[in-house]
């Protein structure tokens, strides 16, 4: 019983993101939309932290555009679909 109600949360807390991210009128972002840009942008910082500040800032301005097509990624199916 409790692996259910775990389960039934985290589908709510996926639905609840899919809605805030997408579905929402306002420029919001849902909780696991907002995780996973805040941890790809901690890692990016922590990569180009021993770049030149020129080359740094090519390297981050490149990443902006694709946080949001990482959010969009996360809710792909991880199988192939039958042919």
């Amino acid at each position: 019983m409790p692996l259910s109600f775990c389960g039934a949360a985290l589908l709510a807390l996926v639905a609840y993101d899919v809605y805030a991210t997408i579905l929402h009128s306002r420029a919001r972002v849902g909780p696991i939309s907002s995780a996973l840009s805040r941890s790809i942008w901690r890692v990016a910082r922590l990569v180009s932290s021993r770049r030149s500040r020129q080359s740094r800032h090519i390297f981050l301005s490149a990443l902006g555009p694709t946080l949001p097509s990482a959010s969009l990624r996360r809710f792909r199916p991880w199988h192939k679909w039958p042919s």
